[in-house]
């Protein structure tokens, strides 16, 4: 039996082929994209009986990893902390590159037996992805929301009050940018921005405010700032 080891990126993965007295069988580096699974067991279709070593099955390599647990493949995932380990502490390995991270995956996963093996994954992964980018998308509205909050706080004496409406913003930026405003009063970005609002360059229906970061917070709430 032979141990395949990936090192998994965003635009290519790496994989080593290893024996169990770990010399290098193999090695072939695949383009991401929907042919990868195809590629990767044309490679290994000549090694036999295999087992698959991906560095960060749940990370970079979980697609990869289900792919080729779906196809049939055994495969384990070993920790990046695991694989670095071995690879500074192998003699002519100690340079980080594609195929030395591969074949020190196959190594760690040669010599470690308790290593997780990977399962096919099922629904309850898809929702986990769903929550996770929801979450993703609230902590980024919340961000834009705060930092539109400092920028108003910066053109009136006191700020503005923490509850706005897209209508209330729109109508406060109005009445601010009515006066034209030179560069060396105030910071780059709030003199650009109102020199922009003084000039006519932003809409004057209601709830465009500034630009489309109103339109992106329609009834926003600045609760999740500091006052």
């Amino acid at each position: 039996m032979v141990l395949i080891g990936v090192d998994p990126h965003k635009g290519s993965h790496t994989a080593v082929v290893v024996d169990d007295d770990e010399h290098e069988l193999g090695r072939v580096k695949v383009r991401v994209d929907r042919r990868q699974l195809e590629r990767m067991l044309t490679f290994a279709a000549p090694f036999g009986e295999r087992t698959w070593a991906i560095e960060s099955a749940g990370g970079l390599g979980f697609l990869l990893a289900q792919q080729l647990v779906r196809a049939g493949e055994e495969v384990v995932d070993v920790p990046p902390t695991l694989a670095a380990r071995v690879r500074l502490l192998g003699s002519g390995r100690g340079s980080k590159n594609d195929p030395n991270d591969a074949l020190s995956t196959a190594i760690a996963a040669l010599r470690d037996p308790h290593l997780r093996m990977v399962v096919a994954e099922d629904q309850a992964m898809v929702l986990r992805m769903l929550a996770d980018r929801y979450q993703d998308l609230t902590r980024l509205r919340t961000q834009a929301v705060c930092r539109l909050h400092a920028l108003l706080a910066a053109l009136a004496p006191g700020g503005v009050q923490k509850r706005l409406s897209a209508n209330s913003r729109a109508r406060f930026l109005r009445s601010t940018c009515r006066l034209k405003v030179e560069a060396r009063h105030f910071p780059r970005t709030i003199s650009v921005t109102l020199n922009a609002c003084a000039d006519g360059a932003f809409a004057s229906t209601a709830g465009r405010g500034v630009g489309l970061i109103l339109s992106c917070l329609e009834g926003g709430d600045f609760h999740d700032c500091d006052a």
